[in-house]
This record gives structure tokens, C-alpha cells and sequence, in this order.
């Protein structure tokens, strides 16, 4: 029996080349990492893709426990099918954490739909997100970029968490405020983990490289212009551009108007696996965008050994130590630029220390394993606040059993939380005894006693729950405990004391009334809400992560009518009309295990007790 759940954590992004072979990105092998570490950490854990491309009849991959699922981006309507897809996903297996690499647009449905669905979602931006340029490639110019801009960061702000890439647009959301849980989380880089043999960049032909999305993002017209001022200088030099995208057929009439048709070689798209050959054969990586997120590009020149001349920005930063591993130089300024890669160009010596130097400190820093662990680690801390789980969904089968039972509404559904749980090793049932109705719920596989006060239960042990139990430390594999701390007037003591002899590991289940008349046995004490719950748990060391509290009720009609079925005497026909309105109020949510957040937020306050249970 495992308490440590299994999580379902979907992934929202827009790299479709998951679906082909000898792909030009290593996201189909991140996404695999993410899901073994997941799977390591939460075992049956299941990590979905949703990938949204314009590529027509894709189909889903499946990868163990990583699915990669298409949905077409429609410009119009793609956060409808985004929706969609979602609710279907989790009427399928519920959802556990949502985390879209888009947030000025799909984004600003996520946080929604993980209030509606109580579910935490985790932001991730991928770019800079306060560079003019990319505000205006994102969010476009005038009134709408500034409506939509506005609208993006109130979204921000509804995450459970941010994830970035650079540490610069980590204290920008934080200084303006847009969100207070910002982690700084670079994209791994898989070539580092094969980049330990020694690089050589000693060519008779220097050679000066690009690699990356052939986009106006990456200012490559002035990455042209900068090789037209090298070209003037030094003939030799060749120039490799790698990549495809819209401006590839603009920038090779670029390349020939500027005169450099023989030298400007435009490789295309490259299958991942072989670019470290590429790096190997350069002797300069240049980079002259108008932002980056993190420049990955220039982490895997650094794994080769391979020093950067980059412009001073978010991201670029945070890898290129300036004068060291490579050169930072002012935006736009083509001439400091061209003479920092001549300079480079010019020695030899000064290229293989700063591309040692490098290699050293990216495989230090950004270590790909450690930081697919960290993202990881960052989506299961999500779900940590997760401890109060909204209530069962009525249904007409548990309508039918509920209202036909001879027990109050609270007690048939304290049977049916605790029916068919099995328990393994010694168990002591804590305020029960052999005469307990709910022994038969239960599958003991193994040893069971009991403690009480009242001889006429037939418990094991008689003592009085107030006082230090008489059992020595980690004597039990589990402890129970039905409607009994209600009346224990020490009821922290009595906690306290069930933990202590539980052995780590231990399982515990504990049941309490909430919205509960008071009853005598012989007195009726306490009634604490789930914080109160969760948070004396935790301060008895009991991790969040191993403590789960199910609220007990029907709906909030059904509540108000135990409260007084006491008094009138209400069964039958009765108990079943006042059950019956909570069946139709969650009909549209029939595919739901349990009710949304919209509903079952508000309802848990209506809790007629609590099974409360967790793992020492």
C-alpha cells in the first residue's frame, strides 16, 4: 500500500518535431528524461505532451508513461480545442498539474481552467519577456499589444508557479511584482552529455557559425552584415548558417547581394545527433539576436569547446562570462562585434582557453540532468498544497446505496470511504473494539488491537486516551481511529500519541464528525476544520506530500438536512429527496471523479467530518 501518489503533469508547447525522425531539436529526448526521472521519483506517474502544430494527420506517440498528443493550432479557436482537450484528458486520468510554455495566449486559459478544476498550473516563459522586441513580436504594437500585455501579466500572476530561463526575467517579474514563487530553470541540453571526448578547433580554414531558427527574432540580416565586414578583412573565413525557417529564401538573397555566395554556406535543418561534428568544425560561434530566453545554442558551442561572440542581454548572460568563455558586446554594434571574432579568428591559443575554459563551466553549471530533475522537482512541488481533496461526486449508484442505509448521512459515508481498505502488518484501532461495527469495512492482514476506555467494546488495552498511551515507541504498521477524538478532551496529546507509536512508514486513517450535532461518550469536545487538520500534522512531522484529507459529505442541501435528521427522524423517502438535488447539480460533471473546484470548493465547507490519512 502506497500512499506517495502517481502524478499526471501535462506539458503545453508548440515544438511539433517531436513527430519526426532525425529531428533538428532534442525536445523529444527532454521530454523522456522528465518522464523517467517523474517516474522514478512517483512511480505509475504519466507525463502528457499536448503539442500544438499547423502539421496536418499527426497522430499521438506514445513512450512509456510521456504521450505526445497533437492538437491543431487553429488561430482563431485553438484555445476552445486547447479547453477541450484538457477536460477530456482529465475525465480520462485526472490531472495533477498543468504547465504551458505559452503565456500570452494559451496561457491565459490554464490558470482558469486549474481554479475551475483545482489544479495547480506552472507558468513557463522561454523568452524575455520585457525586451521591446519581444514584446512586440508576442504581443504586438499599439492599443492591442498593450490590452494584450495587460491581460498576460494578470494571467501570470494566477500561476502557482513560474518557471524561467534566465535570471534577469526572474528579477524583472519579481521586482514589478507579477508573481512571487519565480524559479530560474534553464532548458537541459542534452549534447552535454556527450561532450566529454577532447574538441578540436585547430582548422587551416577559420569558420564562423550560426545555429538556430532562421526567424527575424534572430537578427540574422545583421549577422550577415557582420560577416560582409569579416569577409573584407579576412577573405578566408567561411561562414555555416544551420537551420530552416520563413526568412531562409530572404537571407540567402542577402548573402548574394552582399557579395558573399561563396562563403556563407546555408546547411539547413540538421538532425539533432549531428550537430556536435558541426560545433567541432567551427572555430567562432556568433550570435546576434534581438533577445533570447537562454541561448541554448550557446551553451552547446561551450560544450564543444567552441567560444561565443554574443550580444549583452537576458539569458546570454547568464552563459558567456565575458572575456573568459567567450565575448559580450553591445547590440547593434556591428563594429565591435566584427573585432571581437577576428580577434578570436587571429589567435589560436586565446580560442582553445576561452573554449576550455567554456566547456568547463557549462558542464558545470548547466549539467542537463540536474536540471531536468530540478523542472521536475519544481511540477511535483506544485501539487504539494494539494492536501484537501474536493469531495466524491454524487452519483445515482452512490445515491441509491447512500439513502437506502439505516445509518445517518455521515456515517454511511464514513463506511464508504473506509469500505475495502486494506491494511497490512499490526494494527491498533485506537477508541475501538472488538465489538466495532466498522472491523467489517476493513481487510486487516494481520494483527489487530485495540485501545479504549469502555470495557463493553472489548478493546485490548483499557486506558484512558487522555493520558500517555501504554504502548511502547513504533509498535504498529497502521493506527485507526473512528469518531474518537471528538471526544478526547487532550485530543492533541492523543495525536500525538498515535503517531509516536506508529513505525516510520506506518500508515494512519482517522475520522472525525465536523458538521456534526454534539453527542455524548460520555462528552463531545472538539470540532477542528482541515487546516487545523494539516497543519498539526505537519508539525508532528508528518511530510504534506503524505497527508490527504477527504471531506465527507453529499452536498450542501444534504448537510443542512443530517444537522436536523436526528431531531425529525428523517429516513426513507425522506433522506432520499433530501439527497436527490445533489445528483442533478453534478450531472454535467458525470465523467468526474470528484467535483471541480467551482463546486467543490465551496461545498467541502459543508463537510459533515473528515477521513483524514497519511503516511509517517
Amino acid at each position: 500500500m502506497s500512499l506517495i501518489r502517481p502524478l499526471h503533469i501535462v506539458q503545453l508547447g508548440s515544438d511539433d518535431s517531436v513527430f519526426q525522425q532525425n529531428a533538428p531539436s532534442d525536445s523529444t529526448k527532454r521530454q523522456l528524461w522528465y518522464g523517467e526521472i517523474l517516474a522514478q521519483k512517483r512511480p505509475d506517474s504519466r507525463l502528457t505532451c499536448f503539442v500544438l502544430t499547423k502539421k496536418p494527420n499527426l497522430k499521438p506517440i506514445y513512450h512509456d508513461n510521456v504521450a505526445f498528443v497533437p492538437i491543431k493550432s487553429l488561430r482563431f479557436v485553438k484555445n476552445i480545442l486547447v479547453w477541450n482537450a484538457l477536460r477530456k484528458l482529465h475525465r480520462e486520468r485526472e490531472v495533477d498539474v498543468i504547465s504551458p510554455q505559452d503565456v500570452d495566449s494559451v496561457g491565459w486559459i490554464v490558470p482558469i481552467f486549474g481554479k475551475l478544476y483545482a489544479i495547480p498550473s506552472v507558468a513557463q516563459i522561454h523568452y524575455d519577456l520585457f525586451s521591446q522586441h519581444s514584446m512586440r513580436d508576442h504581443m504586438g504594437w499599439g492599443i492591442s499589444g498593450w490590452l494584450r500585455k495587460k491581460i498576460t501579466f494578470f494571467f501570470l500572476r494566477r500561476f502557482s508557479a513560474v518557471r524561467v530561463v534566465g535570471q534577469a526575467v526572474r528579477t524583472n517579474i519579481l521586482k514589478k511584482r507579477l508573481h512571487s514563487k519565480v524559479s530560474v530553470i534553464p532548458v537541459p541540453v542534452t549534447l552535454l552529455q556527450t561532450s566529454n571526448e577532447l574538441n578540436h578547433h585547430d582548422h587551416k580554414t577559420p569558420r564562423v557559425l550560426f545555429v538556430g531558427r532562421l526567424s527575424k527574432e534572430k537578427n540574422l540580416f545583421e549577422w550577415l552584415n557582420v560577416a560582409k565586414l569579416i569577409h573584407e578583412k579576412k577573405p578566408a573565413v567561411e561562414f555555416d548558417i544551420v537551420g530552416d525557417g520563413p526568412l531562409a529564401k530572404d537571407l540567402k538573397k542577402k548573402a548574394l547581394d552582399l557579395g558573399l555566395g561563396d562563403c556563407v554556406n546555408f546547411l539547413g535543418s540538421v538532425p539533432y545527433e549531428q550537430l556536435a561534428d558541426i560545433y567541432r568544425s567551427a572555430s567562432v560561434f556568433l550570435l546576434t539576436s534581438h533577445y533570447e530566453g537562454f541561448g541554448r545554442v550557446l551553451v552547446e558551442a561551450s560544450a564543444y569547446g567552441l567560444p561565443s561572440v554574443a550580444p549583452r542581454m537576458s539569458g546570454v548572460e547568464d552563459i558567456i562570462i565575458d572575456n573568459k568563455t567567450g565575448f559580450l558586446c553591445e547590440q547593434g554594434d556591428l563594429f565591435d562585434i566584427t573585432d571581437k571574432v577576428l580577434r578570436l579568428i587571429a589567435a589560436p591559443e586565446l580560442r582553445c582557453a576561452m573554449g576550455q575554459d567554456g566547456e568547463r563551466y557549462v558542464t558545470r553549471t548547466f549539467s542537463p540532468k540536474m536540471i531536468a530533475e530540478t523542472w521536475v522537482d519544481c511540477l511535483i512541488d506544485a501539487t504539494a498544497g494539494q492536501i484537501t481533496l474536493p469531495p466524491l461526486r454524487p452519483t445515482w449508484k452512490r445515491w441509491w446505496k447512500q439513502s437506502s442505509t439505516q445509518f445517518s448521512v455521515l456515517r454511511g459515508l464514513e463506511y464508504e470511504s473506509i469500505d475495502g481498505l486494506t491494511l497490512y502488518g499490526r494494527t491498533l484501532d485506537i477508541g475501538g473494539g472488538k465489538k466495532s461495527s466498522y472491523l467489517q469495512k476493513i481487510i486487516f492482514r494481520g494483527e489487530v488491537e485495540s485501545v479504549n476506555i469502555d470495557r463493553n467494546i472489548q478493546p485490548t488495552f483499557i486506558a484512558d486516551l487522555n493520558n500517555p498511551l501504554p504502548i511502547k515507541n513504533a509498535a504498529y504498521d497502521n493506527f485507526v481511529s473512528l469518531n474518537t477524538f471528538e471526544h478526547i478532551f487532550q485530543d492533541r496529546a492523543v495525536i500525538r500519541e498515535a503517531i509516536r507509536v506508529l513505525k516510520p512508514g506506518g500508515y494512519f486513517h482517522i475520522i472525525v464528525p465536523f458538521l456534526y450535532k454534539v453527542h455524548g461518550s460520555p462528552y463531545d469536545f472538539h470540532r477542528h476544520p482541515e487546516y487545523w487538520w494539516s497543519d498539526y500534522l505537519k508539525s508532528l512531522n508528518i511530510l504534506p506530500d503524505n497527508i490527504t484529507i477527504e471531506p465527507l459529505l453529499w452536498d450542501m442541501a444534504s448537510s443542512g438536512f443530517a444537522i436536523s435528521e436526528f431531531q425529525h427522524n428523517f429516513r426513507g423517502v425522506r433522506k432520499r429527496l433530501a439527497m436527490l438535488p445533489g445528483v442533478f447539480r453534478a450531472l454535467r460533471w458525470k465523467n468526474q471523479k470528484r467535483l471541480p473546484w467551482l463546486i467543490g470548493d465551496r461545498e467541502s465547507v459543508y463537510a459533515l467530518g473528515y477521513h483524514i490519512h497519511g503516511k509517517k
